[in-house]
């Protein structure tokens, strides 16, 4: 069988690379480490675009009937950490569209004034390169 989050992450990642050609996308970038003074803690962001761009897919259902969403707090703190170390100022967490997660959240979160986060629903059977303003 297949590890559906690696099957997602390519599939949203080759969504990413064929929508946007014009722009630098890359997958798996490895340009930062969480802590610059150690050889440890390498920061792998699924999709970065431009070089401060940086989405990363989750296969996990959310819930939009509940507060959390069942967004995992640790998947909040690498967002964060990938938005500091590539200084971006919008990170996006992409999901699959499921019954309770239909579309994406309009208003991002704000973790402070320079960085905000986006909650990305991705329809699978019906992507559509107009859904996405980045």
């Amino acid at each position: 069988l297949f590890d559906m989050n690696v099957l997602f992450e390519s599939y949203v990642a080759h969504f990413f690379k064929r929508s946007f050609q014009h722009r630098e996308v890359k997958t798996q970038d490895k340009k930062y480490k969480l802590l610059e003074s150690s050889k440890l803690f390498q920061l792998k962001p699924d999709i970065v675009i431009d070089d401060n761009i940086v989405l990363d897919t989750k296969w996990k259902i959310v819930d939009s009937r509940k507060n959390s969403m069942n967004i995992s707090q640790s998947d909040l703190y690498q967002m964060y950490a990938y938005g500091k170390k590539y200084a971006s100022s919008d990170v996006y967490l992409i999901y699959p569209k499921s019954e309770y997660f239909n579309q994406s959240l309009e208003e991002p979160y704000k973790y402070d004034e320079s960085l905000k986060l986006h909650i990305v629903c991705f329809d699978c059977l019906n992507i559509n390169r107009n859904n996405f303003t980045i």
